[in-house]
């Protein structure tokens, strides 16, 4: 027979002493949960990576606006998160396109844990007008931990964007 345990009696002093130690637990979770910032890749981490040029069944993934207000299509840009096989293996890359300027920064993002953490292969920067390159490109995998996501930067927009995980 199991002993049964005796716990002393509530008081409000001991409710509320509980309930901020474990709000206390649950923000501090959170914080280190959220302060880990991304992992960087120069481009030459990335350079082992196979080149998505000589890709069959290429698509686009997703599509992400870096440039705001135009109302002209040949006036945006975007990054493209693209997929492919090569050698008969899906693969995944980012590329930017559209109205492209010298000083344009573009990076894809890959995580192994669903997003929750990442190494940015990149950022690659334009040197000319019109360009329209891509990242190096990574295998893909049935494991739902690996995702990719493409990510830039319009050298005249205040800030960078990124599409969904994939």
């Amino acid at each position: 027979m199991r002993p049964s345990i005796r716990r002393a009696p509530a008081t409000p002093l001991r409710a509320t002493f509980t309930t901020v130690l474990s709000c206390l637990a649950l923000a501090s979770g959170a914080l280190v949960l959220t302060t880990a910032p991304p992992a960087a890749a120069s481009p030459a981490d990335c350079q082992n990576w196979r080149a998505p040029d000589a890709a069959t069944e290429k698509w686009t993934v997703t599509s992400t606006p870096l440039t705001t207000g135009y109302t002209l299509p040949y006036n945006r840009r975007q990054v493209e998160l693209r997929a492919g096989n090569i050698n008969g293996v899906q693969h995944g890359w980012a590329r930017i396109t559209g109205y492209t300027k010298a000083g344009d920064k573009y990076w894809m993002d890959v995580s192994r844990d669903g997003g929750r953490s990442w190494i940015q292969c990149g950022p690659f920067t334009l040197t000319r007008e019109g360009q329209s390159p891509w990242t190096p490109a990574h295998a893909a995998s049935p494991d739902p931990n690996l995702r990719f996501r493409a990510c830039g930067r319009a050298v005249d927009e205040g800030q960078s964007a990124c599409g969904p995980w994939w």
